[in-house]
């Protein structure tokens, strides 16, 4: 396996109102936890900056109601994360 022994950055983009509920954080706990060589999860928020491209393709965007996550809310988001993993959890 390509990655067999090579130690593991698990990325995560958590996007409101689509994966932000504790079941989602749960299956990143669980992922994290199963298997040794995670180093750590980095919580991704979901940032609006696609938007203007989007526009300039003539592509809709379909999370035009979006903006920047509080930081409070992405601070909430790593510490259920964290709740649930025995690896380290932060912003990436």
């Amino acid at each position: 396996m390509l990655y067999e022994g090579k130690d593991i950055v698990l990325r995560c983009p958590i996007i409101p109102t689509l994966n932000d509920c504790e079941e989602h954080f749960q299956g990143i706990a669980d992922t994290a936890n199963r298997f040794g060589k995670i180093l750590r999860v980095e919580i991704e928020p979901y940032h609006p900056l696609g938007r203007d491209k989007a526009a300039m393709l003539g592509k809709e965007y379909r999370l035009a109601g979006l903006d920047f996550p509080e930081k409070e809310t992405v601070a909430d988001w790593i510490r259920c994360v964290e709740s649930m993993s025995r690896v380290e959890v932060r912003r990436g």
